[in-house]
């Protein structure tokens, strides 16, 4: 999800069968084939090559299962013809053994040939099916292909709660997975609870310790890291971890993916000697276990050379990065994601050395590849609404800004806090008040960058002026609302009829994001546009409806605008807003975040924008506190000193504004740490289940 996360390196588990999750292997027992072949002897041999492939890929050991696995298939074919049910089984299992080793094109082939198969043999809604179209799903995934897996996610999982009930272990399978493919798209909201639901469900069916439990506590500590929530991140992780090795053993391929989910956490909070022996010992697992050239090892070598970008160690991580790109690029093709997130990397790393017109290329070929797979591919900069397009937009921001080309910073800046601004509306909705406030936090190192753009880089122009005061403005309402659960607030002041409005228009609003996120594959462009305009103008009229008829609805929605500010202003009269901000200076590589300061923007009623830096903010901090001193004790002043009641007034209007709780993967103090340039949200490994199909009926 360069390090990946979300995305890179992701995988699954199964339904009645034997799960085998990207890089972990199968746990569960599995659907009946139709016939036994007791009395043949060639039969007998491929069910046992079969159950002896399953075993060895449960056990990490892909390569040795390998050859078992095509024998079986082999004889099956031989021996039963083309159609035959243990054909498709063969042929699933080869395939989840090829997705797993990230050969992504064969195993596409196999699962589409086994599928048809069950589907003719066995009718729409059987359970294989269901396992066959989520194992088809999980290869479109690993593809970056979302909107195919989606939609065979979805099926797989209607047809297992359909056949098995709402509290099957197969049913946490599909809302694992499918939370899972959320997750990666940035629809945090919808992901969490499927996560939690998935978790509950493994627990009460399979117990506390069984893989599937560590798989779903693993993935929902990633989207926990990714909105800041740390502090419930690491113990989910840790325990992840602790259940891995004890039922997996110590040199499994998802004992290494929880290492190095881990070591991102933990690099995130920079916290890098932890980190690297932690990912050092995952890159070592998947090599041994998985190859040199397998996806999962790209991602380990990612995301160690991250770690050592953020220490100033550049010459070890330069060969790193290219050793990743290189693999997926063989292994992805050039359009991945993920190959997308090499380039990102690549690049952050060549910016903090001075390499600004390298690093311009990759970062350009990065976006392309985000606006191309997961964006519509229309529309100016910015229509794009992924993480991970808002992050190279703004990775190309800083990139301009360093190296003095400030109109071209400015409009990719724009651009990348646009789209930072639509999934703040989108996912602090649902978050808890705590919750809401990390998540903003994480979005702090933008607001800084949007400050350090104008105040530093281009404070004559008026562009940059009102891009930093309407971050500002914007950014300080969001911390504001994540103190309250504002939708529920609003409700309480809506009429029955508005109330009925604001439901029909959050329903409009979510079908609008999951279209955006997920364009279904049986619509042309041009469908699939007149969609996205049909919800847009529908969210759009229901929202005047509810504007025009709710005074609490206008103000809680309304975002915010400078012409609209500057209008409410008297015309003898001044806006004055203070800020606490860190500098930045990417072309100092020693040292390039400043001292926090403080800053003093103001806006005229005739729409003039000025600003003042206030200088060093612990100097000022301090200067504060003594007149505070001073205000407490009247008596201190010379002569009859300040009235009581007036001193009372002034402390209460003068007081220093409180410091502000930052994330070091966004915004690092240290002198050897780089510049806010960031990798994709995708850098942790989400376990997502498919599986192959031993012999054993299902107890």
């Amino acid at each position: 999800m360069a390090g990946q996360n979300r995305l890179t390196g992701l995988t699954l588990a199964l339904l009645l069968c034997g799960q085998v999750t990207l890089g972990a292997s199968p746990s569960w027992s599995a659907p009946q084939t139709v016939a036994q072949h007791s009395r043949d002897a060639g039969l007998q041999r491929a069910a046992a090559l079969n159950q002896q492939a399953f075993d060895l890929a449960q056990a990490g050991r892909y390569r040795e299962a390998e050859p078992l696995y095509l024998e079986a298939l082999a004889i099956r074919r031989e021996r039963l013809g083309d159609r035959h049910l243990d054909v498709a089984n063969s042929l699933n299992n080869l395939a989840e053994l090829y997705r797993t080793q990230g050969r992504y094109g064969e195993a596409e082939i196999l699962h589409r040939e086994a599928l048809a198969i069950y589907r003719e043999q066995l009718g729409e809604r059987h359970l294989n099916v269901a396992i066959s179209l989520n194992n088809l799903a999980l290869t479109y995934y690993a593809q970056g292909r979302y909107g195919e897996a989606a939609t065979l996610f979805q099926a797989a999982l209607e047809i297992r709660r359909e056949q098995l009930g709402a509290h099957h272990p197969s049913v946490a399978t599909g809302l694992n997975n499918l939370a899972g493919l959320y997750d990666t798209q940035g629809r945090y909201r919808e992901a969490e609870p499927l996560y939690l639901e998935a978790v509950t469900i493994y627990r009460e069916q399979l117990g506390d310790r069984h893989p599937n439990v560590a798989n779903s506590l693993s993935n929902l500590a990633v989207l926990y890291r990714i909105q800041g929530r740390y502090d419930e991140a690491e113990p989910l992780h840790l325990e992840a971890l602790d259940i891995r090795r004890e039922r997996l053993g110590d040199r499994h391929p998802e004992v290494a993916a929880s290492l190095n989910n881990l070591a991102e956490l933990y690099r995130a909070q920079g916290r890098y000697g932890e980190a690297e022996p932690l990912q050092l010992e995952a890159l070592d697992i998947r090599r041994e276990r998985l190859g040199d050239r397998h996806p999962e090892v790209a991602q380990s070598l990612g995301n160690l050379a991250l770690i050592y970008r953020a220490q100033g160690r550049y010459g070890e991580a330069e060969p790193l990065q290219l050793e990743a790109l290189e693999i997926r690029r063989e292994r992805l093709g050039d359009h991945h994601p993920d190959v997308a997130i090499s380039l990102n990397n690549l690049a952050s790393l060549y910016y903090v050395q001075g390499r600004y017109g390298e690093a311009e290329t990759l970062f350009q070929q990065a976006l392309e590849i985000y606006r191309e797979q997961l964006g519509d591919g229309q529309g100016p900069v910015g229509d794009h609404r992924h993480p991970n397009v808002a992050i190279a937009l703004n990775n190309l921001a800083e990139l301009y800004r360093g190296w003095g080309k400030s109109a071209e910073a400015i409009h990719y800046l724009q651009a990348g806090l646009d789209i930072e601004e639509w999934y703040l509306d989108l996912n602090l909705a649902t978050l808890a008040n705590t919750q809401r406030q990390d998540y903003v936090a994480t979005l702090l190192g933008t607001t800084d960058a949007a400050l350090s753009l104008h105040l530093q880089s281009a404070p004559d122009r008026p562009d940059a002026a009102a891009l930093a005061l309407t971050t500002l403005l914007r950014r300080k309402g969001r911390i504001l609302d994540a103190g309250v659960n504002s939708l529920q607030v609003l409700r309480q002041n809506l009429t029955p009829a508005d109330q009925a409005l604001l439901d029909a228009f959050t329903t409009v609003r979510q079908q609008l994001a999951t279209l955006t996120f997920n364009p279904p594959n049986n619509l042309s462009l041009e469908q699939y546009q007149a969609e996205l305009t049909r919800l847009e103008t529908e969210a759009n009229t229901l929202e005047t409806s509810l504007a025009r008829s709710s005074a609490a609805f206008r103000a809680e929605t309304r975002p915010v605008d400078l012409v609209t500010v500057q209008a409410k202003l008297p015309t003898d009269s001044v806006l004055v807003e203070y800020i606490r901000y860190q500098p930045f200076d990417g072309t100092n590589t020693q040292n390039p975040w400043g001292n926090d300061r403080y800053a003093a923007y103001l806006l005229f009623p005739n729409g003039d924008i000025q600003a003042v830096d206030l200088g060093d903010a612990a100097a000022i901090d301090t200067a504060t506190q003594a007149f505070i001193h001073l205000l407490q004790d009247p008596s201190t002043f010379l002569g009859e000193g300040i009235p009581k009641p007036m001193a009372d007034t002034l402390t209460t209007l003068i007081f220093p504004l409180p410091q502000r709780s930052r994330p070091p993967a966004d915004l690092p103090r240290q002198p050897t740490q780089p510049p806010p340039l960031r990798s994709p949200a995708t850098r942790n490994r989400r376990t997502l289940f498919g599986g192959a199909i031993p012999n054993q009926l299902p107890q």
